[in-house]
């Protein structure tokens, strides 16, 4: 219920600015300079207070037609294609109890999700879900990590009513964290407007982009008062799924899992790094996820051992969604579970062709950045890229130059 009060407060300010537009030109201009008749200052503050109410109402509710940038590209799997995989996920939904989902997709992004396939519109049919692999995540992982990720997502799913209401809760969350935080082209174009070469403008575009700020401020904190009421409502569903993973992979398991999905996310962190200063070079790898597996195999023990601190650091906020490594663990290791899937054999032998499905996801990772068609020839063999250079967290260099990245 204060999710959903959440929106109408907004809306609710947003009606009020433009309310108080609306009540100046027809009665307050008289009120706020009285005396004064169709002179140039009164032309002046109206015409002012007219373009500076209708910037803030414009960038108020520009993210409300305005599509989400950098949406992730998938392309899906079948049956026919991955028979296999299907077969896999099949028999963990039968064993967390979920719904097998509509669609199964894969992208390039070192991470594992199960949501509503369309929305709002599939908020209320049970089985209406689809099913996002990352590729990278499935190559560092064995089967039998894998096999309790994909419990923890769709044991998400055998939460019923819960689940419905976490995606309420979460869509109107990353809706508000978009009105806070995005920026596009119209959020450029103001800041140039306030710079010093529209200086006789400053009058009006200053205050404008001031309000707008001032606005933004007022929806943060309601952004923040939705994640500290639904925080702790995801925080114990994601508990919950964990002991789903635990029952499934084990106890002692979840604790491997974890781990390693840490690495493989700070591998993938400066991977992306690597990629773009690459992409600088004319050079495009074919195989985003031979490059993960390359940065997980190369980390040095201090690497390793800083990531762990971080871990075992850290403790969960108010205002989380996810509570922390430690607390999740201490949850898992309570289950005392010794888990029905023990085969350790790597998670990509699901795929069919699994270097395909990675060179394929990997085409689509840059034809996203790059923002253009990118010609699949244009893309060179990852293993000879990194043959002839030293990549690692945050650097890329030519193997006769010295190397102190790790």
């Amino acid at each position: 219920m204060v999710m959903i009060a959440l929106p109408l407060v907004y809306f609710t300010f947003v009606g009020s600015i433009c309310y108080s537009i609306y009540w100046y030109f027809a009665q307050g201009q008289y009120w706020l300079l009285p005396g004064v008749n169709m002179g140039v200052w009164r032309l002046f503050v109206g015409g002012s207070i007219g373009v500076i109410g209708s910037v803030v109402v414009f960038f108020l509710l520009k993210p409300i037609f305005a599509r989400p940038v950098n949406v992730i590209r998938t392309r899906s799997i079948t049956p026919q294609s991955d028979p296999m995989m299907f077969a896999f996920v099949s028999r963990v939904c039968d064993v967390v109890g979920a719904p097998f989902p509509t669609r199964i997709d894969v992208t390039y992004d070192v991470n594992a999700s199960a949501s509503f396939r369309s929305g709002l519109r599939s908020i209320w049919k049970g089985n209406d879900l689809v099913l996002t692999i990352g590729v990278p995540l499935v190559a560092s992982l064995t089967m039998r990590q894998f096999a309790g990720v994909l419990a923890h997502e769709f044991g998400h799913f055998s939460q019923g009513t819960g689940m419905r209401l976490t995606f309420i809760i979460r869509s109107i969350s990353d809706w508000f964290a978009r009105v806070v935080f995005e920026r596009d082209e119209w959020d450029k174009t103001l800041e140039m407007v306030c710079g010093p070469e529209f200086l006789p403008l400053a009058v009006v575009t200053w205050p404008a982009r001031s309000c707008v700020w001032l606005s933004r401020q007022l929806l943060r904190l309601l952004m923040n008062v939705g994640l500290l009421v639904g925080g702790f409502l995801l925080r114990e569903m994601e508990y919950d799924a964990d002991r789903y993973e635990a029952r499934v992979a084990g106890s002692d398991e979840f604790a491997r899992t974890s781990w390693r999905i840490q690495l493989a996310g700070y591998a993938w962190l400066h991977a992306q790094s690597q990629i773009s200063q690459l992409a600088d070079r004319d050079i495009m790898i074919d195989d985003v996820a031979l490059l993960v597996r390359h940065h997980i195999a190369s980390m040095s023990d201090a690497i390793m051992e800083q990531v762990q601190r971080e871990s075992k650091s850290g403790k969960s906020g108010l205002f989380d969604s996810h509570p922390s490594e430690a607390s999740r663990s201490q949850n898992a290791k309570r289950e005392n579970a010794p888990g029905i899937f023990t085969i350790e054999d790597d998670a990509k032998n699901l795929f069919a062709d699994f270097e395909t499905m990675a060179k394929n996801v990997t085409w689509d990772l840059y034809c996203q950045f790059l923002r253009r068609t990118v010609k699949r020839q244009s893309l060179q063999d990852t293993q000879t890229v990194l043959m002839r250079y030293r990549i690692g967290v945050g650097t890329v260099r030519p193997w006769n130059e010295p190397d102190y990245y790790y």
